[in-house]
């Protein structure tokens, strides 16, 4: 028996094929950290948001649940940063936003 690769254990969380997908909230409940990252940093963000995400191991349920507070919590100074995560994450919810879950990302 071979061992699954990475991306598809990721691709079998996720729910999806590889390649762009819509989102929504069920896929990105199962997102990863690593998956958060991706996505912000797919996003431009500046180093000063990724770098929070990434320390305080923020994961798809708890970047659905994230609030401006939350974020000025963690460091993300910057109120349009802060904003600018809140409408991405809206987006994302929405299914505005297609996202690749592809092999490498």
């Amino acid at each position: 028996r071979h061992a699954a690769s990475p991306a598809s254990c990721l691709e079998a969380r996720l729910g999806v094929a590889a390649g762009c997908h819509r989102t929504s909230d069920r896929r990105l409940a199962h997102w990863t950290p690593e998956d958060v990252c991706r996505w912000a940093a797919d996003s431009d963000f500046p180093p000063e948001v990724l770098r929070p995400l990434r320390e305080e191991a923020v994961d798809g349920l708890v970047l659905l649940t994230l609030t401006e507070e939350d974020m000025a919590s963690i460091g993300i100074s910057k109120l349009g940063w802060r904003r600018r995560v809140t409408l991405g994450i809206q987006d994302l919810r929405d299914g505005f936003v297609e996202f690749d879950v592809g092999v490498g990302h």
